[in-house]
């Protein structure tokens, strides 16, 4: 009997062990996510709060696409201005926080002005090899593909 308690507290740590190994895994993973150098397209606004989806206006590769270009910076392009973006992420929280965002100033056109209004709020992102989401309140967010 006292030999089969002994087993089970050994599987049970080794069981611990594993969990633990593997939790740390996933957060080195975390940690090797890098933006930098990285260009994305915006392809759609999802609204999961309203159950829609709308895809940005005008269709145009020369339209809202942002590249970063450090780990605190990325510049894009809305409907009709450029942007400069300067920023904070925490990589272990998936948070990012837009600090500042400058450019050049012509009236918005289309989604221009949607667009802009999204990425003030942007807090959180999500990022796989294909897709980055950006986050603008709990539910929603903007969806680019990798270009």
């Amino acid at each position: 009997m006292k030999k089969t308690i002994n087993t089970l507290k050994f599987a049970a740590i080794l069981l611990l062990m594993a969990g633990m190994m593997i939790s740390c895994g996933k957060d080195n993973e975390k940690e090797n996510v890098s933006l930098k150098g990285t260009k994305w397209k915006l392809v759609e606004f999802v609204q999961v709060s309203e159950g829609t989806t709308k895809i940005p206006e005008p269709q145009s590769d020369q339209c809202y696409w942002i590249t970063f270009e450090s780990n605190t910076t990325f510049s894009g392009k809305t409907s009709t201005n450029a942007i400069y973006v300067h920023y904070r992420i925490n990589l272990s929280t998936s948070t990012i926080y837009i600090d500042n965002i400058s450019g050049t100033e012509i009236n918005e056109l289309f989604d221009g002005k949607l667009y802009m209004e999204c990425l003030y709020l942007v807090n959180y992102f999500e990022v796989t090899e294909t897709s980055l989401m950006l986050y603008y309140n709990k539910t929603d967010y903007l969806l680019f593909r990798s270009i």
